[in-house]
């Protein structure tokens, strides 16, 4: 009976091992297929004026940039998602 638990055990491990590794892969493949399908944008140009305090950002395609604060040092993180530099 304890070999018999042993082999389920070893079955059942490598059952749930396949199943993560087949998720792994496809989470890559639906992520791939996804930025494929994407344009990407490229940055053409960026001004900053000190005068007003603004930086103006040029993308060849439109796309929603996300930002947040971060405190130590203080500044201000802009991500341009789907575009080359």
């Amino acid at each position: 009976m304890a070999q018999r638990l042993k082999t389920w055990d070893c079955h059942w491990s490598k059952q749930l091992l396949s199943f993560s590794v087949f998720g792994f892969y496809a989470a890559i493949a639906l992520e791939t297929s996804s930025i494929a399908a994407t344009p990407l944008a490229k940055l053409d140009n960026w001004r900053f004026s000190p005068k007003t305090q603004q930086l103006e950002i040029t993308l060849s395609i439109a796309t929603t940039p996300r930002y947040f604060y971060l405190a130590q040092p203080p500044r201000l993180v802009v991500d341009l998602p789907n575009t080359n530099l």
